[in-house]
């Protein structure tokens, strides 16, 4: 499938960013982490009462509990409405 962040290759993800994460931050003029977005999206998904268990599977964390691992296979469409829902209140935030 497509990369979210695809590098020359669309097929692949972009391995090091930090090309173009210093280009965003000169266009904004505000510093910041890569790990800045990753808790933002993880503090506004808590915030809408999306389970952890959903959230940790957004931000592809890996599972540890042996039902989740071996058992529980989310398919992409179990987490598109969560998804939506954290991209609604981002770009609601942003107005």
């Amino acid at each position: 499938g497509l990369a979210v962040f695809p590098g020359y290759n669309p097929n692949k993800s972009l391995v090091n960013p930090n090309k173009q994460v210093k280009k965003v931050i000169e266009d904004s003029g505000v510093q910041f982490l890569l790990h800045d977005l990753r808790r933002t999206f993880a503090t506004y998904a808590d915030s809408l009462y999306i389970q952890h268990s959903t959230i940790k599977r957004l931000m592809n964390h890996k599972e540890t509990d042996v039902t989740s691992v071996h058992y529980i296979q989310p398919s992409v469409e179990t987490l598109r409405k969560p998804m939506q829902k954290i991209t609604d209140y981002i770009l609601e935030q942003s107005k």
